[in-house]
C-alpha cells in the first residue's frame, strides 16, 4: 500500500490487507527456539552491560549453530585473538560543518579555492 487513499466519510481502511513487519530469522529458528533466544539474551545482556546487544547476538548465534569441535578449536588455538586489520582512515577530523550549495558560505568557499 504505497499510495495515498483519501477515504470517503463514515468509510474504514482494512487493516488486514497491511503486511505485517517480519523479524528476520536466517537460522530458520522455530518459535521455541525464538523464545529461548530472547530469553538467552535477556539474561547474557543483565550479566554483560556494556557488551553492545549486536554482539550478544553474534555470540548465541555462533555458539548455536556451530559444531562443538569447531568451538573448542577457535578457543583452544586462539583464533579470537588475531588482531584486528587496521583501517586507513587517512586522518581524523574533530568538527565538520556542512554546508549546503546555494548557501552564500558555500560561494565563497568555492571561490577561494578556484583563486
Amino acid at each position: 500500500m504505497s499510495e495515498n487513499v483519501e477515504l470517503e466519510e463514515n468509510k474504514y481502511l482494512d487493516l488486514s490487507t497491511i503486511p505485517r513487519k517480519e523479524i528476520p530469522n536466517p537460522y530458520g529458528y522455530s518459535n521455541l527456539e525464538i523464545a529461548e533466544r530472547n530469553e538467552m539474551l535477556e539474561n547474557m545482556l543483565r550479566s554483560h552491560p556494556t557488551i553492545p546487544f549486536k554482539w550478544l547476538e553474534y555470540v548465541y548465534d555462533l555458539v548455536k549453530n556451530k559444531p562443538e569441535e569447531d568451538i573448542k578449536k577457535i578457543i583452544n588455538e586462539g583464533l579470537w585473538e588475531k588482531p584486528i586489520k587496521e583501517r586507513l582512515n587517512q586522518g581524523v577530523s574533530k568538527s565538520i560543518e556542512v554546508i549546503n550549495p546555494g548557501h552564500p558560505e558555500y560561494n565563497d568557499l568555492v571561490k577561494g579555492k578556484k583563486e
